[in-house]
């Protein structure tokens, strides 16, 4: 594309009426190179009229009608376009940019142009144009701001060349934006990179357990750090030995014990798990973290929503050594062993028992929970919910 000359346009595109030039484009191209109106002196006019004038031609005739242009008409389109845009107000690129966006055969150098653009006007580019290559791409998350990446990764198609770039820039919101998008495709050594950072940045951790092309080895090193709800899914999804996963699970909460002993109370999430609680939006995480901060109402107040049973059973299940009625009402819950061992521990009080007693005793309530079948489980919450006594629920549970 030859480099633009403002008094070769003035005289190139010169012509009395709008409309004429209008005919001229669509009824013969050659003609319309020679007596076309003065786009360019339409484009220096800030009057309001002049403004209307240059939308109208670009949105109602250049790129609405661009199904029925010929090749050539085309090329000549993208051609007075490109000059253009380079003169025009923001409000009118971003136009040219939302209707380009969604066109094949754009030319390369134009789309490049609007992508680098400003945010308004490169969003819609680099979102969706298939005319940039990973090149252009990969200049453009190097050279521009975290609103620029963001809108490359969630384009419907990515390549690991550009999503290892995305990941090289570092913003966490960027990288989970590519995580949540399935169609991009990331790298084995970028995932496995991705997920050793999400022991400190916990925000990768759903993400990257959701994605297809998850190893199940790496699935199974997750599984040691990642949340109760993550653990649960790494077990629903991948076929994991059940011994292995006891032993985690006995691991992870002995270590859980000891950070939150040793550490000072976390006053700020506490705050959090109530808030939740009052909106609604609660979590096992939050539940946990409740209880291990000795706040019991609040951790009886979420563990009714999920397994719906009295208060006072949930006391009863809290001072139960055995664990039998916490692992039948996790169970009917489907709230998983990695919640039920934690909600065990803590209700325990197990860092004043031997680490050898407490991995006993969570071998043993683990055991338990794999041979209370679901319906059981059911049965015996639905006796609590009839005031049934915590006691006789289960000797009859015992029974059957």
């Amino acid at each position: 594309m030859s480099e633009f000359d403002p008094a070769e346009c003035r005289n190139k595109y010169y012509l009395n009426g709008l409309a004429a030039k209008m005919e001229a484009l669509l009824s013969n191209p050659k003609k319309a190179l020679e007596q076309s109106t003065d786009l360019y002196r339409l484009a220096r006019d800030n009057t309001a009229e002049g403004r209307e004038k240059l939308t109208s031609v670009v949105s109602e005739v250049f790129l609405e009608r661009y199904s029925s242009l010929s090749p050539s008409e085309q090329e000549m389109m993208f051609d007075i376009l490109f000059h253009l845009v380079q003169d025009v107000e923001m409000s009118l690129r971003q136009l040219v940019s939302e209707k380009l966006a969604k066109l094949d055969g754009v030319p390369r150098e134009l789309a490049f142009f609007l992508a680098n653009d400003e945010v308004p006007v490169a969003i819609p580019m680099l979102s969706e144009s298939r005319s940039l290559l990973d090149q252009d791409l990969v200049k453009i998350i190097h050279s521009r701001g975290i609103e620029h990446q963001l809108a490359v990764a969630k384009r419907p198609i990515l390549s690991e060349g550009v999503s290892d770039a995305l990941v090289e820039e570092g913003d966490e919101g960027v990288i989970c934006s590519l995580l949540l998008n399935k169609n991009a495709k990331i790298s084995s050594t970028t995932i496995e990179y991705l997920a050793e950072e999400s022991k400190r940045i916990t925000a990768y951790q759903g993400p990257i357990i959701n994605r297809e092309e998850l190893d199940p080895e790496l699935a199974k090193r997750m599984f040691t750090w990642v949340s109760m709800t993550l653990k649960q899914h790494i077990i629903d999804n991948f076929e994991m030995d059940s011994e292995f996963i006891d032993e985690v699970i006995e691991n992870a909460v002995i270590e859980e014990l000891a950070s939150r002993h040793n550490g000072a109370a976390e006053g700020a999430e506490i705050k959090l798990a109530r808030e939740l609680d009052n909106e609604g939006q609660l979590s096992t995480d939050t539940m946990i973290l409740a209880l291990q901060q000795g706040e019991v109402r609040l951790f009886i107040a979420m563990f009714q929503k999920y397994a719906n049973v009295p208060s006072g059973t949930i006391m009863e299940m809290l001072s139960d050594n055995e664990g039998i009625g916490l692992a039948a009402a996790c169970r009917s819950a489907d709230l998983g062993k990695s919640v039920t061992a934690s909600i065990f521990a803590c209700s325990r009080k197990a860092l004043s028992s031997s680490e050898q007693g407490l991995r006993r005793d969570l071998r043993k309530l683990l055991g338990i929970y794999d041979r209370i079948s679901p319906e059981a489980a059911a049965r015996i919450a639905g006796r609590w919910r009839e005031h049934v006594d915590y006691r006789r629920a289960i000797r009859e549970l015992e029974l059957t």
